[in-house]
């Protein structure tokens, strides 16, 4: 079993998991336009935090999407209670734009807030890209500690300039005569999930929640 202790989102329709969920409920996609060029000279139309500024880019931008989502998630653990965490991150996948250093500094940025809340944290980039967070439940539900506080932050965005233009390029965007493209933000978004579990010593089913979408497996008769 894994017991759910705090729940935290931030998408480009909500700040909250909250809120993120009834946007999405509701069919609000906030897609705008990014202050970007196509090759073609066409503006860019994404779905994207409207409070980040769009010259904020790649791992800073992660990371200003992750970290209150994480706090978030925290918000109703008292430190004193559970001060050995461990930290889980689920990051994009390996592509123009995003490094394994990138990955790195991220695990970091998010490991030294923790450590300034008074926790104490190890840190595991447990997956990547879209699975990234299934992968990260996975390794935790056979590896984790029981006794410590276990945190899965998902994070992902394209908005990057490397990345678009990698986007492009391989005709993946939403364009005049490309069949299968899309728009950044409207299947996916850029997106920060948080979820603070703790793992009893018996396991006997496992639940999880991230992005406003929750699932549980119960255990076999």
């Amino acid at each position: 079993m894994i017991d759910l202790l705090g729940i935290g989102a931030r998408t480009p329709v909500g700040l909250t998991a909250a809120a993120s969920a009834a946007s999405i409920r509701a069919g609000i996609s906030r897609l705008r336009e990014f202050s970007f060029t196509t090759m073609r000279g066409e503006p860019l139309i994404i779905g994207t935090d409207p409070r980040l500024a769009n010259a904020l880019q790649g791992p800073r931008r992660m990371i200003e999407l992750a970290t209150p989502t994480l706090l978030q998630a925290l918000a109703g653990i008292d430190p004193g209670t559970a001060t050995e965490c461990q930290l889980w991150l689920a990051a994009p996948e390996h592509r123009p734009g995003f490094s394994d250093r990138d990955a790195a500094v991220i695990t970091q940025a998010l490991v030294d807030e923790l450590r300034r809340r008074g926790y104490r944290c190890q840190a595991v980039l447990g997956g990547r890209g879209h699975a990234g967070v299934m992968q990260c439940m996975q390794r935790l539900l056979t590896n984790a500690n029981p006794e410590y506080l276990q945190l899965v932050v998902g994070v992902d965005s394209f908005c990057d300039d490397e990345c678009i233009i990698w986007l492009e390029k391989e005709r993946r965007l939403t364009q005049d005569g490309v069949r299968g493209g899309f728009t950044p933000g409207s299947r996916r978004m850029p997106v920060a999930g948080a979820a603070a579990t703790r793992k009893p010593p018996q396991a006997q089913a496992a639940r999880y929640y991230l992005g406003g979408r929750c699932a549980s497996r119960d255990p076999a008769p």
